[in-house]
């Protein structure tokens, strides 16, 4: 199936670059037979995409450039398709928060799965993740505009420690110098604005409860299309990565439960939690429907050797109206149908108010659809 799959994939790069294949067969195509320079290509002609899901302090490019990062940094990632890669970058945007990085806001990884095809068969494939750090978790809880701190702690077993549920609740920890000893738990404590304080504390065993049962640390074991209830280990996975940055997320995770949290905040979570529970977010789906590339690719443009896309073309903006645009957007009975009419929008040649317009409406309809 993966040679047959390979095949494919080079024949559909050779019919785009003699333009007898739509482009957009192009995102079907796994990364790593389009080839690196394709996948920066696609990105770059969708940077108008980028921008509307963006919050102003981030810049489209520096988006671009971490999520390309991202990939080199983790191969494995070629191993999705571009429109799962996309889709990947879409969400980050989306939560104004950057891809594996130092600051630990969030993570694009590649989790293997395999999918029932309408057959009766199963088909391995690669797809991206998005996991939530509890950095970004925290970043996003100060947008709320109602927590003036929030940190999250480690406690080990040879620090003192004091933990007290009644009247008056209160954690007590004063860390031990040297040797700290065992990982023993985890706590959160978050301060919130005209007073008050809310603090959640979990065992170690819970947080091995949280990650044993996730999806993402591991997934299940297939053979000849069944499951055989054994687990594989997902080495790419933060859990094994960085396990004491995903203890603190899951404990500041379950505090966000007993705080005021933004709609973006919620919708973080959501995914996150997704990821936990069934692994499959399905990130490709942001690009489906009536999708248009926004850039047309040009024959002139590709290596027909290779069917890599070295420059792009930008078409004509297609005339839409206002209104008709509006309606659709407020009628919008799911986050597929804005996301395409978002895209009508991005290309049209609506003057720059009536666009951010759209955009500011659109993101409100996604927040109540989510």
């Amino acid at each position: 199936m993966t040679e047959e799959r390979h095949k494919m994939s080079a024949q559909v790069l050779k019919s785009i670059a003699t333009g007898k294949e739509n482009p957009s067969a192009l995102l079907k195509t796994v990364a790593k037979d389009a080839g690196i320079g394709s996948v920066k290509s696609f990105f770059e002609s969708q940077k108008e995409v980028i921008r509307a899901m963006l919050p102003k302090h981030v810049s489209p490019d520096r988006m671009l450039r971490i999520g390309l990062g991202a990939i080199r940094q983790n191969p494995k990632l070629l191993d999705c398709t571009i429109e799962s890669l996309f889709g990947g970058l879409v969400l980050c945007s989306q939560f104004g928060l950057e891809p594996n990085t130092p600051m630990g806001h969030c993570y694009l990884i590649p989790f293997s799965t395999n999918k029932r095809l309408p057959n009766g068969k199963t088909e391995k494939v690669t797809e991206v993740q998005f996991i939530a750090g509890y950095r970004g978790l925290i970043d996003l809880s100060r947008r709320s505009g109602q927590i003036e701190s929030i940190s999250a702690r480690v406690v080990y077993s040879n620090d003192e420690f004091e933990l007290e549920y009644g009247t008056v609740d209160e954690i007590r920890h004063k860390p031990a110098y040297k040797d700290r000893g065992e990982v023993i738990g985890y706590y959160a404590v978050a301060k919130l604005k005209g007073g008050g304080k809310q603090f959640e504390f979990m065992p170690q065993e819970e947080i091995e409860q949280v990650r044993d049962g996730s999806q993402n640390a591991s997934k299940d074991e297939w053979v000849d299309g069944r499951k055989t209830g054994n687990k594989i280990r997902q080495e790419s996975s933060p859990w094994w990565k960085n396990p004491t940055e995903m203890g603190k997320k899951t404990v500041v995770r379950r505090l966000f439960k007993y705080l005021p949290t933004s709609i973006e905040m919620a919708n973080a979570i959501g995914v996150d939690e997704k990821a936990d529970s069934s692994g499959s977010q399905d990130l490709g789906e942001v690009l489906t429907g009536e999708y248009q590339v926004v850039s047309q690719y040009e024959e002139e443009h590709i290596d027909k050797t290779t069917g890599e896309i070295t420059n792009t073309k930008s078409p004509k903006d297609p005339d839409i109206d206002f209104d008709a645009i509006k309606k659709s957007i407020e009628e919008a009975k799911t986050p597929k149908e804005i996301n395409i009419s978002m895209q009508k929008v991005i290309q049209s040649n609506l003057n720059q108010e009536h666009k951010d317009a759209l955009i500011d409406l659109s993101n409100e309809r996604l927040s109540l659809l989510s």
